[in-house]
């Protein structure tokens, strides 16, 4: 009997080594983020999430979602495919206050942000402006991409398309967070879905 519990033991253990890896729904920081979401008609899964933080404060919570599991950000921006990021604020915050905390993920301190990407997302932060002047704790902005479709902005339960944004343009968003050049380096690898040591702050 002994040993039946030990080889059952050992065959769940494999299998789940053989799996295609554990849910990844958790909380953070206070909020929920699904293990699979549904965008443009096909299931997406949480590829990673952290918190956006502007000098020591949590500002915001991101979730990366994606057909597949992706490591870098080659793999994600190097495939047009349906894909979802969920921004949600973890406090108060002006349209002006968001978009600094946003622009705060160019380039390495100390460093002049990319002018034309800096003039996109301003872009964007405008259209934001219209739709939500101030972003309460616990709303949420979802950025979505559908190839074939283009790219629409999500707020609470209203969503606008944004059309003539090209896949160019959504990258360029995402790159903010996963690019080679973003400032923080821990949020790059938990949306990305690799080990990294944990701020214990976002807990």
């Amino acid at each position: 009997m002994k040993q039946g519990f030990i080889r059952l033991g050992l065959a769940l253990g494999f299998a789940s080594l053989c799996s295609t890896g554990p849910a990844l729904a958790y909380d953070l920081a206070g909020v929920h983020f699904e293990d699979e979401i549904v965008v443009a008609g096909r299931p997406l899964r949480l590829n990673g999430a952290g918190v956006g933080y502007r000098f020591l404060f949590k500002v915001y919570a991101v979730g990366l979602y994606l057909p597949e599991r992706r490591y870098s950000a080659q793999e994600v921006m190097g495939n047009d495919e349906p894909r979802r990021m969920v921004i949600t604020a973890l406090r108060e915050l002006s349209s002006s206050d968001f978009n600094e905390a946003v622009m705060n993920h160019f380039g390495p301190r100390g460093e002049e942000p990319d002018a034309r990407a800096a003039q996109k997302v301003l872009h964007l932060g405008r259209i934001i402006a219209s739709q939500a002047p101030v972003l309460k704790r616990g709303d949420s902005l979802t950025l979505d991409w559908q190839p074939n479709k283009g790219m629409s902005l999500g707020y609470n339960q209203t969503v606008t398309p944004l059309p003539g944004h090209d896949v160019g343009f959504y990258n360029t968003l995402l790159s903010l967070w996963l690019g080679d050049k973003a400032s923080d380096p821990t949020l790059r690898s938990q949306l990305l879905g690799r080990p990294s040591a944990s701020r214990a702050s976002a807990d």
